[in-house]
């Protein structure tokens, strides 16, 4: 039995080898794209069986830490970065939620006045400015996302241009009492511009997802246009769908109680 698996801990034998592992991955012993030992060698690494190996193999597969390839063996892959849907958060603040820091690399800004499109999507009146700036989204140094962000001008006499620049905009705008209501958005699945490519170390015409997001103050007012850009090998985009806008319940306790009231209504 390896010295690091406590036998007489709560925590289950699979689960504390799963944890060393993950730490291996995040410490970059093993590095994304190399092969684990194979099944007996853990075996005789950590002196477990072949299940309990198996199963913390299967945990790590399950978060999206490892892969396995048919007849080849088990592989350390990206984690697959995942960007929920069903309430207002930047792509930074879902990536710290998962235990992932998020930092910028900011491109280009200017204060110049708007398109007409622009000048409409923010309700501006004609001859009122905005504040633009280009970004990259780099997670652990990768580039991950490329976002191009529009404000009306009056916001950078609230918060300073380089807080924007380097933060989450959402948090930025909300620590200066910008409070944040709701936003519409509409996402696509386009191919990868020769900007976009440099951005995110891609191929030209490679798949990436498209952003498009108007978001609105607290107190209905359009308060920033967001087209944000996400390497499509990287971030996948999750959104929970109730029908008939009834809440989702998704706890096995919850389920159970459900299940009690169906076998409680066949009975009477």
């Amino acid at each position: 039995m390896s010295p690091d698996i406590d036998r007489n801990s709560v925590v289950a034998i699979y689960e504390q080898i799963a944890a060393q592992l993950q730490e291996q991955i995040e410490t970059g012993v093993l590095k994304v794209g190399q092969k684990l030992p194979t099944e007996p060698e853990l075996m005789a690494a950590h002196g477990t069986s072949r299940s309990t190996i198996r199963a913390a193999l299967a945990l790590l597969k399950e978060q999206g830490i490892l892969t396995g390839r048919r007849g080849k063996g088990t592989f350390v892959t990206r984690r697959e970065l995942k960007q929920e849907m069903n309430e207002l958060h930047s792509f930074p603040e879902t990536m710290a939620a998962q235990g992932f820091g998020v930092t910028f690399k900011p491109l280009e800004w200017e204060v110049t006045l708007p398109q007409l499109h622009l000048q409409r999507q923010l309700g501006l009146e004609s001859g009122e400015k905005i504040l633009r700036f280009d970004r990259i989204h780099l997670l652990q140094d990768e580039p991950v996302a490329t976002d191009s962000v529009a404000l009306p001008a009056w916001v950078s006499e609230r918060v300073g241009i380089e807080k924007l620049l380097t933060n989450s905009t959402y948090q930025v705008l909300e620590q200066a009492g910008l409070y944040l209501g709701a936003a519409r958005q509409r996402v696509s699945a386009v191919a990868a511009t020769r900007d976009i490519a440099l951005r995110l170390n891609l191929h030209r015409r490679d798949p990436v997802l498209r952003i498009e997001r108007l978001t609105y103050s607290q107190t209905g007012m359009p308060i920033e246009y967001l087209n944000l850009i996400y390497r499509a090998d990287r971030v996948v985009l999750e959104v929970d769908m109730p029908r008939h806008s009834l809440p989702l319940v998704f706890e096995p306790a919850a389920r159970g109680l459900a299940q009690a009231d169906r076998d409680e209504g066949l009975h009477n």
